[in-house]
């Protein structure tokens, strides 16, 4: 009987024919495995609970000026504003575009729903943000304003039309 080795590149020696790799059935076959499989389910309840904590209470906003200004000052100014009852955590995601969580939502409720926020006399545009979307998605480029004119008749006050183009 000859023995039948193999070069380098796997051919057959012998007849110069390429060996074939072993399947994945035969790779396991080499392993030793001891007691029985069992079929877990994945219990991710935990890990999503904890993922929910870190992306709620999530906002984008953006200073709509062109003049530059120091990051640190923005944030002490917003907090001093905002006078929130727990942490404000602020990230930098562009020169003018910021992430900030709030751990109340208490806090974000208020700033949210509440003023238009100014810095150095500019607005600062904010949006709510989900945690998961493309930032780049979101314009920033519209705020929510009340708005009292006075002297307009009752017919005219009750025309959507006139609304939008206010």
């Amino acid at each position: 009987m000859m023995d039948r080795s193999k070069d380098a590149k796997g051919k057959d020696k012998m007849s110069g024919e390429e060996a074939k790799p072993p399947s994945l059935e035969e790779h396991l076959k080499g392993l030793n495995l001891l007691g029985e499989e069992q079929e877990e389910s994945l219990d991710l309840s935990g890990e999503i609970d904890e993922l929910v904590k870190e992306v709620r209470w999530l906002a984008l906003f953006r200073v709509h000026t062109m003049k530059p200004f120091n990051h640190v000052v923005l944030f002490s100014a917003l907090q001093n504003a905002w006078a929130a009852a727990k942490e404000v955590t602020f990230k930098v995601l562009e020169p003018n575009l910021f992430l900030v969580q709030f751990h109340c939502l208490g806090n974000w409720s208020r700033v949210m729903n509440g003023r238009p926020w100014l810095f150095r006399g500019v607005v600062i545009v904010r949006e709510e943000y989900d945690g998961f979307s493309n930032v780049h998605a979101y314009k920033l480029d519209k705020i929510p304003v009340w708005a009292r004119i006075q002297g307009l008749t009752k017919c005219l006050m009750k025309k959507k039309e006139l609304a939008e183009k206010v």
